[in-house]
């Protein structure tokens, strides 16, 4: 980047600014993310000037470039201020200047602001010593370092010129714009009078992307203010009619040299102009765009070696990752409701439609309503383990959400057939989100907070059977059965309202070479923004599929996580599944069933939070035996004694220690497995480990198609309990203790960058 001195400020900027107006307002909307990796990758290009007003979005431009410009003395902040007030000149007095300049040091996080500009006032405000007698008291008190003028006109500006403070002119200054030419930068040269040119591109027109097509957000300016409806129209395309500056950028192309865009050659054209300091065109995304839910180049290859990776060690909790865990506890409970429901709908829908074992004269079994929902959950497990490596969380996350909408009309499908097309579609959502979610947090939290907050979230498990059995007693004697199908319409759409607040992974952002948007991510969580040299380089030359991880060094860590993740699947998906249907056979109703497992559930509750201590603050191995053993050993009591304590009333408190507990186990599994794999194939590990948990529940089902019976209370708790006893031995021999960061907390494993 070129260097030029900027006017009588006398500091030095690259000549290649930023402008700042679309961060706050009239742009469409920008999120914060945006905002941020936008401002990073401009710095990263080189710009060392950003220009802001109060006005941009009534200070949320200075509030966003304050807090990215904090520690970043090499940049040189400018704001504008004069437009908060009716535009007259007796508004420009002393003690609204004050005011206004308060906000803006308040908004930026500065004592003296670099640059402070008159925002466009009116004109005979130029002529008015009070006004200049009035900044030159703010630079002696040094609440401002210098002062300058935005100008509408090339008359204002060069009355301003010839003011002896005047350290900068921003002046309209493009291919379209060519008056200032003519005096305006002859008299800023002579007079060391530096020259800001806005609205180089003429609001995107000549960057060449238009054309008769395009349209623009109803917030955009480019939209309401072609004619000057709401500001001056010179602010809007350079006031020059669409139609017409499209035509001018057409003629304009020939002279456009090879290699070089029509943004960069109407860029360098301003600059080339004799008395220009600084152009600041406006930019709303970082480098890499996203468009519509896949982010462009997203399935290319990397070469190995490319990725990088660093984690958050000193991140402390702040807002922001409360913020993210509530989200993120609603987006789980949303996920796990849908595979959890098939159990309450499974009874009534049997009886509708004549399903065995529930009508023995009944050609299909209801089983197969299990079978198609739990063989989506697997496939969406290992697809979108897949797509949350190459595409990112937030995008899979999302997808999610449309999916469970789409499906929600299985509520109204008239025969079973539909029923099990709509299912399978619905477990491809319920299946891919969650571990895609915990492979979010696992990256985004602090190491020190990371493992018990996802065991904490994902007992959020045990909160869906909650919910799920409440609605079932609650609504389904009054809608019938469909009606918990048709709540997955406005769960899904919960879900994707909730999208906006999630973050991408700043750790996918690094591997997948987008380092300004995973910058901005970081800084939003609190965490320092990492140099090239300062990240782990982790080269993969397995690239793509789960093939990886069972190579080394992962061979016996994966075994460990498959054992594990099929005997959870067998117990929640053999034991808790048929549980609704096993106390109907009881004689129980169905109201009252829901009702016994709506209290055993919350009976065991406190369990969750038990499991999420002894995780964070003992040993994630450890509570994988302990728990898995205590579940075990509970199954095996109820194997041989179910049927008898459930006509005795004991089962209700004796059920809750395998619904939360199990729960525990497979919120414990979630953040185990999201822990101990690098960056790389993490997604993978984690969509491995939740496939194989439902795997385990198509397998009992499919035993359950085929025999068309559904088996007793103590025919599921003995088919979990086995699978479970092998799980502690698989875990004992090859599982891991994820290594401790310098923040105390659980870090990246012990696997060498060259093995990874």
């Amino acid at each position: 980047m070129e260097n030029r001195i900027l006017g009588r400020t006398g500091r030095q900027v690259g000549v290649v600014g930023l402008g700042a107006w679309q961060l706050g307002a009239d742009w469409g909307e920008v999120s914060e993310e945006e905002a941020l990796a936008t401002l990073d990758a401009a710095v990263d290009a080189g710009v060392t000037f950003i220009d802001t007003a109060d006005v941009y979005g009534d200070g949320r431009s200075e509030q966003t470039v304050g807090r990215f410009a904090k520690g970043r003395p090499e940049l040189t902040v400018a704001t504008k201020m004069g437009r908060r007030l009716e535009q007259i000149p007796s508004n420009y007095v002393m003690s609204n200047f004050r005011a206004w300049n308060e906000r803006s040091r308040q908004n930026l996080g500065v004592d003296t602001i670099d640059l402070v500009q008159l925002h466009c006032p009116p004109t005979p405000v130029y002529s008015a010593d009070a006004v200049f007698d009035a900044l030159d008291t703010l630079v002696a008190e040094e609440k401002i370092a210098a002062y300058g003028v935005s100008v509408e006109t090339c008359e204002e500006a060069l009355t301003a010129i010839a003011r002896p403070g005047v350290a900068t002119v921003q002046i309209i200054l493009n291919a379209f714009r060519l008056k200032p030419l003519e005096q305006v930068l002859p008299a800023a040269r002579a007079a060391g009078v530096g020259i800001i040119a806005r609205v180089p591109l003429a609001s995107g027109l000549l960057s060449g992307r238009y054309d008769e097509h395009t349209t623009f957000a109803p917030d955009d300016h480019r939209n309401y203010n072609r004619q000057g409806e709401a500001f001056d129209v010179g602010e809007t395309f350079s006031g020059v009619d669409f139609s017409t500056g499209l035509e001018a950028v057409r003629r304009l192309a020939p002279l456009v040299p090879s290699g070089v865009t029509m943004a960069q050659f109407a860029l360098r054209w301003i600059l080339d102009q004799e008395g220009v300091s600084v152009v600041i065109p406006g930019a709303r995304n970082p480098a890499v765009t996203a468009y519509g839910l896949v982010p462009p180049g997203a399935f290319k290859a990397k070469p190995a070696g490319e990725v990088r990776v660093r984690a958050l060690d000193d991140a402390p909790m702040r807002p922001a990752h409360i913020g993210l865990i509530v989200v993120m506890s609603i987006a789980v409970v949303i996920d796990a409701m849908k595979p959890i429901t098939l159990g309450f709908v499974a009874p009534e829908m049997a009886k509708e439609y004549g399903l065995k074992p529930f009508d023995p004269a009944g050609e299909l079994p209801v089983a197969l309503l299990p079978l198609a929902g739990l063989t989506g959950t697997v496939l969406g497990s290992i697809l979108w383990g897949w797509m949350g490596d190459k595409i990112g969380r937030k995008p899979s996350i999302l997808f999610a959400g449309v999916l469970f909408i789409g499906t929600a009309i299985c509520g109204v499908m008239p025969d079973f057939g539909w029923n099990l097309a709509m299912c399978l579609a619905m477990g491809l959502g319920a299946g891919g989100m969650l571990p895609i979610a915990f492979s979010l947090l696992a990256e985004t939290i602090p190491p020190r907070h990371k493992g018990w907050v996802m065991v904490l979230i994902g007992g959020n498990l045990a909160v869906a059977f909650l919910a799920a059995s409440w609605l079932s007693e609650a609504l389904v004697p009054e809608f019938s059965w469909r009606v918990l199908w048709l709540v997955g319409l406005p769960t899904g759409v919960l879900l994707i309202l909730l999208n906006r607040f999630i973050p991408e992974s700043p750790r996918f952002l690094f591997a997948h070479g987008r380092d300004a948007e995973a910058r901005a991510v970081m800084a939003r969580y609190g965490a320092a923004a990492v140099s090239a040299e300062d990240v782990e380089r982790v080269a993969d030359e397995h690239d793509g599929g789960y093939s990886r991880l069972f190579r080394r060094p992962f061979t016996g860590l994966t075994t460990a996580i498959v054992v594990l993740g099929l005997s959870i699947g067998l117990v929640t998906y053999g034991f808790q599944l048929w549980i609704p249907s096993n106390l109907q056979r009881l004689g129980l109703d169905q109201q009252t069933a829901a009702r016994a497992l709506r209290d055993s559930t919350l009976l065991g509750l406190p369990l969750i939070f038990i499991s999420a201590a002894m995780y964070g603050l003992w040993s994630a191995k450890k509570t994988i035996l302990t728990l898995t053993a205590l579940v075990g050993a509970a199954l095996v009591v109820l194997s041989f004694s179910g049927e008898t304590l459930a006509q005795d009333g004991w089962i209700y408190p004796l059920l809750a220690g395998p619904i939360v507990g199990t729960a525990a186990i497979a919120a414990v599994l979630a953040a185990y497995s999201s822990e101990i794999y690098p960056t790389r194939v993490r997604s993978r590990g984690s969509g491995l480990s939740a496939g194989m948990g439902k795997f385990g529940g198509v397998a009992v089902t499919a035993v359950l198609v085929a025999g068309a019976t559904a088996p007793s209370i103590g025919t599921t708790a003995l088919l979990g309990a086995v699978p479970l006893v092998l799980a502690v031995l698989a875990v004992l021999a090859f599982g891991v203790e994820p290594a401790k960061g310098s923040a105390g907390g659980p870090a990246e494993p012990s696997i060498t960058t060259a093995e990874a």
